[in-house]
């Protein structure tokens, strides 16, 4: 049983005082919604539409969407639920919500209260599951939901508003990957003996059957390895790893020495993922597929491995770090390269110059060190005692920068150029940075008691609002028009204050 209401915007605006110091001003107009006791709040795009929806529930049982673009609030209750999550389920645009309850499975639109011939609300219930996993299987639009078991599992189609259960042999292993011709993933089990691994997929969509023999095998996954759409197996069995292709009925097959545990990401900028090996000794193994080949790279013994885009070349790089070194693996050139960072206590991605690829930032008390694999070029720089450093897109600098927070001063560190600026700081509780409008790059928010604050620091302007006493203040893009909107709650109202650079409508 489930109960839903709709209620209509209430525009509140609150008293505020504009300090232009410059003929552009930031002006503001308030939304406020009752939506009752809550204990949490999240955003997720739930209407397919431009901008995100606000989710508050409470007690596990009361789920109220706030729609700032069509100025709505909605309230589910659905039973009392063991956890909640977001997924795109029932083809309609947006995601779903849906909740679970031991073997009682909840699924919610608010989009379709209003339409006719639609459910906004189904409940399934299914036999006892150890596991559930989010795919599609079927080829049209939104997922199923797949609860495994030893001995079967069970397929939740939300949009036929059906549910299917298969049975597979007890003791398998199972996974879902895409791996045959025809829209929609296929879910597979493994039977293990001590001559062979027996392989079955489970076609949910034609409702057929495939079996595949592989001999013994320490580890089984799966990937997308070529330049078509579609999974691949990658088996290894002692130090041959070996990729079967389905969809070609073709295998290939690599010796990689001493397995331990693979990773996968696309390295070399062509369609399809790398298979790296990560193992013990201080070296790192690439297997590339498309070149059909196999490349050892020596790190020294490393206590983590990362992947991202460190030098604007296509596809990722590979970095490493033990200790004060940092080791990036180019997988393009074939290369390494070790940067003694000094001692940090945090390593950080961003994206400092505004160039393609990121900066690798390590945090050292007053000190910060920036690595820019792209010029091969590793900085330092001293940003003082500071309570916390953001980071931002402020007025026409290029790229991100570093804020340094401090009670007294806000101090920008601008890479590109190797300079800071500072700026005398006003006092607060709270402070967050974001585009809520006005000129280029970012404000700094902040709140102090019933006052809240938005500054432009580079063209010196500043919006003070009186907004009561606030909580759980956020920011988020709620109408679709890329500039943020600030949101905060107290007691049971929610509020969203949109900034913007020309008077209110009317």
């Amino acid at each position: 049983m489930y109960l839903f209401h709709r209620t209509a915007r209430r525009r509140n605006p609150h008293p505020f005082q504009v300090l232009p110091l410059e003929t552009r001003s930031l002006l503001s107009v308030t939304t406020t919604y009752n939506i009752g006791p809550f204990d949490n709040l999240q955003t997720v795009n739930l209407d397919g539409q431009p901008g995100l929806e606000i989710v508050a529930t409470n007690a596990n049982q009361t789920i109220t969407v706030i729609n700032q673009r069509l100025r709505t609030t909605e309230s589910f209750n659905p039973a009392q639920w063991d956890s909640i999550h977001f997924a795109s389920l029932d083809g309609q645009p947006g995601q779903n919500i849906y909740t679970i309850a031991g073997n009682s499975i909840t699924v919610i639109n608010p989009n379709l209260v209003a339409v006719p011939h639609f459910t906004p609300v189904q409940t399934f219930t299914i036999p006892a599951w150890k596991s559930l996993q989010v795919a599609n299987l079927d080829g049209q639009p939104g997922n199923e939901l797949v609860a495994f078991r030893d001995g079967s599992f069970t397929v939740i189609n939300a949009r036929l508003g059906t549910t299917q259960t298969f049975l597979t042999p007890s003791g398998a292993t199972t996974g879902i990957a895409d791996l045959t011709n025809d829209p929609g993933s296929e879910v597979y089990y493994d039977i293990v003996t001590s001559v062979s691994n027996t392989i079955t997929i489970q076609n949910i969509e034609t409702a057929t059957k495939t079996r595949l023999i592989l001999g013994p095998v320490t580890s089984l996954q799966t990937t997308n390895t070529t330049t078509q759409p579609g999974d691949q197996f990658v088996s290894v069995s002692g130090p041959i790893l070996q990729i079967t292709n389905l969809r070609t009925n073709t295998f290939k097959t690599f010796n990689i020495g001493t397995y331990k545990n693979l990773l996968f990401d696309e390295l070399d900028g062509h369609p399809g993922n790398e298979i790296v090996d990560v193992r013990d000794g201080g070296i790192v193994t690439v297997v590339y597929p498309r070149l059909a080949s196999v490349k050892n790279f020596t790190t020294g013994t490393y206590s983590s491995l990362q992947f991202s885009d460190l030098n604007a070349q296509p596809g990722d790089e590979i970095f490493v770090t033990q200790g004060t070194v940092v080791t990036v693996i180019n997988s393009t050139n074939f290369t390494t390269k070790a940067f003694n960072m000094g001692p940090y206590s945090s390593l950080q991605l961003a994206n400092l110059d505004g160039q393609p690829g990121n900066e690798l930032v390590a945090f050292n008390g007053v000190f910060l060190r920036v690595l820019t694999d792209r010029t091969q070029s590793l900085k330092s720089y001293n940003l003082g005692q500071r309570n916390l450093t953001l980071l931002g897109q402020f007025g026409r600098l290029q790229g991100q920068q570093l804020l340094a927070v401090r009670p007294d001063f806000l101090t920008i560190l601008d890479t590109l150029q190797g300079t800071t600026t500072s700026f005398q700081n006003i006092p607060f509780d709270r402070i967050l940075v974001g585009n809520v409008g006005g000129p280029v790059g970012d404000e700094v928010i902040s709140t102090k008691g019933n006052l809240l604050t938005l500054r432009d620091l580079y063209v010196n302007q500043s919006l003070h609002l009186a907004i009561g006493p606030a909580q759980n203040l956020s920011l988020a893009d709620l109408d679709g028009d890329t500039v943020l909107e600030l949101f905060y709650t107290n007691a049971n109202r929610l509020s969203v204050l949109k900034p913007f650079t020309s008077p209110p409508p009317g």
